[in-house]
């Protein structure tokens, strides 16, 4: 059986806009009501829509990135940990490690990802 994973990449470092996936959004959800959210909970959030397929986030092994690990393991999310300066390498490492032989990449900034529109391309794909 083929084994998809969606993994998600990402640091709290960004070069362009540092802290942006910690940034603070208000958003309202089906299910929590209007409140603020960090744009990672919100990609989280959307993700966690979809029930068909395992969620890893590939983070830098840099401590200043435990804050992600943290919300990830709040909403029960895999975190794999590797090398900090190539997202290609921690992308390609998580999916090893956990077996994926079909990977859908998610940069953490991508909050708006709309779960079940991305498992019709998955299947579309397959």
């Amino acid at each position: 059986m083929t084994k998809i994973g969606i993994v998600i990449t990402g640091r709290v470092n960004s070069s362009r806009l540092p802290g942006k996936i910690m940034r603070k959004l208000t958003a309202m959800t089906v299910d929590r009501g209007i409140r603020t959210f960090t744009a990672l909970e919100i990609l989280l959030y959307n993700l966690q829509r979809q029930k068909d397929y395992e969620i890893v986030m590939a983070l830098p092994v840099d401590p200043i990135n435990d804050i992600m690990a943290e919300i990830a393991n709040d909403f029960h999310v895999k975190v794999y940990r590797g090398e900090d300066e190539s997202p290609l390498h921690r992308l390609h490492q998580a999916a090893v490690k956990n077996g994926f032989d079909h990977v859908v990449r998610i940069t953490c900034d991508d909050i708006l990802i709309d779960a079940v529109e991305m498992c019709k391309q998955i299947k579309y794909h397959l």
